[in-house]
């Protein structure tokens, strides 16, 4: 499972000490790219706790994107279809400290953006920031918080429900996701996978808090 706040300090600790001329000598790059090449050199170690942090260095771009990635997508659902989606996507709308659009009106004020995405193996969350140091500082320290004090707003809880069951009809109108979702179901018969990782109208409405609660802490904190 990976620890979000350890890749998060790891990955910006050596983000920013290159950046500001500390070096970092036993990283090593495990593509090298030669002269001439397209190939991008990719950066690869592993924190303390065994969490493994990919980097690329972008040098004409003035902007970083920080994605963690957990072993928590719909395959961890159990009979709860939906929770995986429902809990990563609730992630984002409110801390211990700050309310959703708090946290939004934090972004916005120095143009980061954090999405969340959830799949079938895996779910993440991502933020992207200028790199200077002021806005890079507030973005990751608005994201940190998200990751560590998430705390499940019953309010959000319904409005990402609702929202939830409308994309789940929206789906059935559209014959390619039909398709696929019946695809998963068939060939993956009586598998963790079979089901549609947005769950279905009865396994979305009796999501509860203490639900998602209990997923956080077990596949993103752990």
């Amino acid at each position: 499972k990976t620890n979000s706040i350890f890749l998060l300090i790891n990955f910006l600790y050596y983000y920013l000490g290159k950046n500001r001329g500390v070096d970092v000598p036993f990283l090593k790059p495990r593509i090298q790219a030669t002269k001439g090449s397209d190939v991008i050199p990719l950066m690869h170690w592993k924190t303390s706790q065994g969490v493994n942090v990919y980097w690329v260095k972008e040098a004409n771009n003035p902007m970083v994107d920080i994605s963690l990635v957990f072993h928590a997508g719909s395959a961890y659902d159990g009979e709860n279809f939906g929770l995986a989606n429902l809990t990563n996507q609730l992630i984002s709308r409110g801390t211990q400290d700050a309310t959703g659009i708090q946290l939004a009106q934090k972004l916005e004020s120095i143009g980061a953006i954090v999405s969340a995405d959830s799949g079938r193996d895996a779910a993440s969350i991502s933020l992207r920031s200028l790199t200077t140091n002021n806005y890079l500082d507030k973005a990751v320290g608005v994201f940190a918080d998200m990751l560590a004090h998430a705390n499940f707003p019953q309010d959000q809880i319904k409005v990402l429900q609702a929202q939830v069951l409308t994309a789940i009809k929206i789906e059935r109108q559209n014959p390619q996701q039909v398709a696929s979702n019946q695809f998963y179901q068939t060939i993956y018969k009586g598998s963790a996978i079979a089901h549609n990782p947005l769950g279905n109208s009865t396994s979305v409405s009796a999501i509860s808090q203490n639900m998602a609660q209990q997923f956080y802490q077990q596949y993103y904190t752990h």
